[in-house]
């Protein structure tokens, strides 16, 4: 599948280039704010805005592509804990304390 003159998975400008067929990958050691794309300072409202686009924008582009119902479930489920523990301001404490960004 061609997209715009690239093949996915080439090479181009030293970044291999995604397939728009797959979901996001996580790295599997990201922190929440990496998965849902804020910085750790973002406010709740961002956080918000952030889980509702890694979900509904994903979750269509994969179910219009075929993906997995599998794959996409555990996409969803990292976003969804991610969220979870940092909506609540005594959980994400804790989370931020867990990972060394506050005392």
């Amino acid at each position: 599948m061609k997209i715009e003159g690239r093949v996915p998975g080439e090479m181009v400008g030293g970044k291999i280039q995604p397939d728009p067929r797959k979901i996001p990958a996580i790295a599997p050691r990201a922190t929440h704010y990496e998965i849902l794309g804020v910085e750790s300072t973002a406010s709740m409202d961002e956080l918000g805005k952030a889980w509702q686009a890694r979900v509904t924008e994903n979750a269509a582009r994969a179910l219009a592509r075929g993906i997995d119902k599998t794959q996409l479930a555990a996409y969803v489920k990292k976003v969804n804990d991610a969220h979870n523990a940092l909506i609540n301001e005594m959980k994400r404490a804790a989370y931020d304390r867990s990972i060394g960004l506050s005392q």
